[in-house]
C-alpha cells in the first residue's frame, strides 16, 4: 500500500511546499509519460522542501520511503527525511548527478539506497522507523546542494529556479520498497502480482526459477507466497515465512514433502518437472539445496497449460528475476546459471 496521496502531483495541496515551488509535468517520467514535476527552490536563504503528512504510523515498524528523482543540471540534489517526528530521527542525501548515496544520519535510519532506472532517473530509498508513532506523520523531500556533506534539512540561498525532477513518491510498510503504486486523492493498495505464462501442449518437462530481492527473514508473521502454480492455484513451490521457507507439492497435497529449508534467507527458488517426478530447490548464500525425495508428478498442475508465478500482496521482497524453460536441463545447469 502506498500511503501517500497524489504520488505524481506536487501541485496538489496535499504536498506542502516551504520556500519551494513546483513546475508540473515538466519532464518525461520513468514510465515514459510527461508527468514528472520539477521541485525548485525560491530565492530565500532557508530550507527548501515539499512534504506530505497526516499519515498514521506505528512505532517500531519499518517503513520504506522512496521517490524517483533526476538531476536537472542545476547543482541541486535530494534529501529524504522523516516528517513529523522532530530532528535527528532519519534523513539521507542522494547525489543525483553521480547516482550515489550521500551523507545521512538519525537514530532511526535503517538504510538508504539508490538504483538507476534509466535516462538519468534514480529510485532513491530510505528505510526508516517512526519512533513515536502518531497520526500526523509523513515524508519530506528536501533540496540540498552538497549531498556528500550536507546535514539534516540544510539551509542555503536559492535562486528561484534551480531544482530536481521528481516522480512516483511512495511511503509503505516494509523493509524494502515494492514496485511503484500510483495514487490519486488517497492511498492505494495493489493486489497480488501474478505472471502467467502459456505452456506448450503437452508440457511434459520444464524448469522455472524465481530470484528474490530484498527478502527479510526477520519480518514478522506469514510472508505470503512466491510460487509456481496452475490457474487452479495449486502450489508447486512456495515460501511462506522465515520459519518454513519452502514447500513442495505434487499438485494435490502440499503436506507430502513438507518444509525443505528452515531459517536461512532464501535468495531463489526453482522447480524442475518431468514425466514422472518433480523437485524443488532453494538457494541461500551458501548455495543450492534440492529436495532429496522428489514428489510424484501427476500433471495436474499443468492441466490448463498455464504456469503462474505469484507474489502475494504486501510482501517484503521483490521478484528480481523470473525465468521459465520448456525443457529440463537439470539441477547442475540451474546452479551454474544462477550461482550465489
Amino acid at each position: 500500500t502506498n500511503l501517500l496521496s497524489y504520488s505524481e502531483e506536487l501541485d496538489q495541496t496535499e504536498w506542502l511546499k516551504t520556500n519551494a515551488a513546483q513546475l508540473p509535468n515538466s519532464a518525461i517520467s520513468p514510465d515514459g509519460t510527461a508527468t514528472a514535476d520539477k521541485l525548485y527552490e525560491d530565492n530565500t536563504t532557508d530550507y527548501h522542501t515539499a512534504n506530505q503528512f497526516g499519515i498514521t504510523v506505528t512505532s517500531g515498524v519499518d517503513y520504506a520511503l522512496s521517490v524517483y528523482a533526476k538531476y536537472a543540471g542545476d547543482g541541486v540534489h535530494l534529501q529524504i527525511r522523516v516528517h513529523g517526528q522532530g530532528a535527528g530521527v532519519a534523513w539521507c542525501n542522494f547525489d543525483l548527478d553521480n547516482g550515489i548515496t550521500g551523507n545521512s544520519g538519525g537514530t532511526h535510519l535503517i538504510s538508504q539506497s539508490i538504483e538507476s532506472v534509466g535516462d538519468g532517473w534514480y529510485r532513491c530509498v530510505a528505510i526508516v522507523q517512526y519512533p513515536s508513532g502518531g497520526s500526523d506523520e509523513g515524508l519530506q523531500l528536501v533540496l540540498c546542494q552538497t549531498p556528500s556533506t550536507d546535514s539534516e534539512i540544510p539551509t542555503y540561498l536559492g535562486d528561484a529556479s534551480s531544482g530536481i525532477y521528481v516522480w512516483g513518491m511512495q511511503m509503505e510498510v516494509g523493509s524494502v520498497p515494492t514496485s511503484y503504486i500510483y495514487t490519486g486523492s488517497g492511498s492505494a493498495t495493489r493486489t497480488a502480482e501474478t505472471l502467467q505464462y502459456p505452456l506448450t501442449t503437452p508440457q511434459t518437462e520444464g524448469m522455472a526459477v524465481v530470484v528474490l530481492g530484498g527478502f527479510s527473514t526477520t519480518a514478522p508473521g506469514t510472508q505470503g507466497i512466491v510460487g509456481f502454480t496452475a490457474a487452479s492455484t495449486t502450489s508447486l513451490a512456495y515460501r511462506t515465512s522465515a520459519a518454513t521457507p519452502v514447500y513442495a507439492s505434487d499438485g494435490t497435497n502440499v503436506s507430502d514433502t513438507g518444509a525443505i529449508a528452515n531459517g536461512s534467507a532464501v535468495e531463489a527458488i526453482a522447480v524442475r518437472w518431468g514425466s514422472a517426478t518433480h523437485t524443488v530447490g532453494y538457494r541461500t548464500s551458501t548455495g543450492w539445496t534440492w529436495d532429496a525425495t522428489p514428489a510424484t508428478y501427476d500433471g495436474a498442475w499443468t492441466s490448463d497449460n498455464t504456469l503462474q508465478v505469484l507474489k502475494s500482496l504486501g510482501e517484503p521482497y521483490n521478484l528480481s528475476t523470473v525465468a521459465i524453460y520448456e525443457s529440463d536441463e537439470g539441477t547442475s545447469w540451474i546452479e551454474s546459471e544462477y550461482p550465489t
